[in-house]
């Protein structure tokens, strides 16, 4: 009898906690949010709660077959009809079987009331990123501070300095963002925050990726290129191009890279 009092309360206990885990990951940031920003509820970040959400379903899982062996002669006493006799198909069985399939063949196919259940949780997920800044590429915070302003056109000496002048300790630049911030006591979006403003010191960008679904306006603009001056050297190259057009499409057009379409208009 004890231990049956065990295994029922272990039950109750893993399914209370994984289901208030499961409710937290609900609502919680998209993955590159969160990690990005150090997000956390209770003390508690995203890692912290998949990993107990994955615990705890574990030990309602064995508990829950512990709980089934014990209890066995009353689940299929629950499976016999009035003749004693045991009959799977019980009308019990048969509506919670349609209950469970209706949920589970209305998620696939996105249909209500699963589609606005799974809707919800995606709009919490995406308001976070109204009050948290999303990372400038997937998984930021794992890139090398080298990395991170190679890609980002940043000059690496400059992005040292101006983190020591922000008391930011470094050991070297071949630490990831989300180390330092870790030793710093802050998040990964905080440290790039720091270094961000060097962007706007550089005149044109110093890597491709990333630019060539951008249009023409909008990279001119980021990077401080003269717009007229590069539709004039594209007209002149032959390309037919337009402050509309991606670099992409102009490239698509007209049979070459991006690459080339990139040197034409970042060349002085």
């Amino acid at each position: 009898m004890f231990f049956r009092k065990i295994i029922s309360l272990t039950m109750l206990l893993s399914f209370i906690f994984m289901s208030l885990t499961g409710i937290v990951l609900y609502i919680t940031p998209k993955g590159r949010i969160a990690y990005w920003t150090n997000w956390m509820l209770f003390g508690l970040g995203k890692t912290d709660y998949n990993n107990l959400h994955t615990t705890t379903s574990f030990l309602f899982i064995l508990s829950s077959i512990v709980h089934i062996y014990l209890n066995w002669e009353s689940i299929v006493d629950y499976l016999k009809n009035r003749l004693r006799k045991i009959v799977v198909i019980t009308p019990g069985f048969l509506i919670a079987f349609l209950i469970t399939g209706f949920v589970l063949i209305g998620t696939y196919y996105n249909i209500e009331p699963m589609k606005s259940v799974i809707a919800f949780g995606n709009s919490i997920s995406k308001s976070w990123s109204k009050k948290y800044s999303a990372p400038p590429f997937g998984h930021a915070e794992l890139s090398t501070l080298k990395i991170l302003c190679k890609r980002m056109g940043l000059d690496l000496n400059s992005a040292v300095a101006m983190l020591k002048k922000h008391n930011i300790k470094l050991q070297s630049t071949s630490e990831t963002l989300k180390d330092i911030a870790i030793s710093n006591a802050t998040s990964p979006d905080k440290i790039y925050n720091i270094i961000k403003p060097l962007e706007k010191i550089s005149s044109k960008p110093n890597a491709l990726k990333g630019v060539g679904h951008m249009i023409l306006k909008e990279f001119s603009d980021k990077y401080s290129i003269n717009l007229e001056k590069a539709i004039k050297k594209l007209n002149a190259r032959g390309f037919n191009a337009n402050k509309n057009m991606t670099l992409k499409g102009i490239a698509e057009q007209n049979g070459v890279n991006s690459s080339d379409i990139y040197k034409i208009i970042t060349q002085p």
